[in-house]
């Protein structure tokens, strides 16, 4: 137990499904839920708050749309996600986590990791709805006492991008960057809002998921042109 309140949200269509879970998550003293009965409607309220992990029925997540999953798992790249299924018989519950370490657990014994193992640990954040394009822009990074690296954007939003980086990120969490392929390369600020080490991840890159502080208007309409050539997603910040 954490005493910090950890804010999750649960989405789930069926009334009965969705009852069950708000029962179990009570016994979670620390835990705030909101309860949506799709992931449309979690996108239609979102808000200016703070987030710790996403509950997914995995009955729901299977019956969305095309762009209300691809709104899922760009979710997935910052925010802690957990999927549970109830059996038909409604008697059992299972758990998936994309987490190394709980490969071994078994039924809540996996809620208890994610809640308490996962979410408790990292800041929440913001959810916000940015069209989000897949493109390997190059960039120069710079951090603060360091020669820049040249490395690649993997993503890009008009409110930030995800950077490819293997250093340390600075205790700050500022950075500073220039995009090469925009045509003003005038250095960006932006602030990490989540980092993937080097090495903990076999499915994902490492590096930082920005949020830009202090960027060019001229800078957001390259960014705008690019996100209007490619077929988006969606960021979460």
């Amino acid at each position: 137990m954490t005493g910090k309140e950890i804010r999750l949200v649960l989405i789930a269509r069926d009334d009965a499904d969705r009852n069950s879970y708000e029962a179990l998550l009570a016994n979670y003293p620390e835990v705030k839920i909101e309860s949506y009965d799709s992931i449309q409607q979690f996108k239609e309220n979102l808000r200016e708050r703070l987030y710790s992990g996403l509950i997914m029925d995995f009955q729901t997540l299977i019956t969305s749309s095309t762009s209300d999953k691809e709104f899922f798992y760009s979710l997935r790249k910052g925010l802690p996600v957990i999927n549970v299924n109830r059996s038909a018989d409604k008697k059992e519950l299972d758990y998936f986590i994309e987490e190394q370490r709980a490969g071994a657990l078994k039924g809540k014994d996996v809620l208890d990791y994610f809640i308490y193992g996962i979410c408790a640990k990292k800041n929440p954040r913001k959810v916000r709805f940015h069209t989000r394009k897949n493109v390997y822009l190059n960039v120069h990074l710079h951090l603060k006492g360091r020669p820049s690296i040249k490395t690649n954007l993997s993503d890009i939003s008009e409110g930030g991008c995800f950077v490819i980086a293997t250093e340390e990120p600075p205790e700050d969490k500022i950075i500073y960057l220039t995009i090469d392929d925009l045509m003003d390369k005038t250095i960006i600020s932006a602030e990490i809002k989540w980092s993937l080490p080097w090495g903990k991840s076999y499915t994902h890159l490492p590096g930082y998921g920005l949020a830009f502080k202090e960027i060019s208007e001229s800078q957001l309409q390259g960014i705008r042109k690019i996100l209007g050539m490619v077929r988006g997603d969606f960021w979460p910040s």
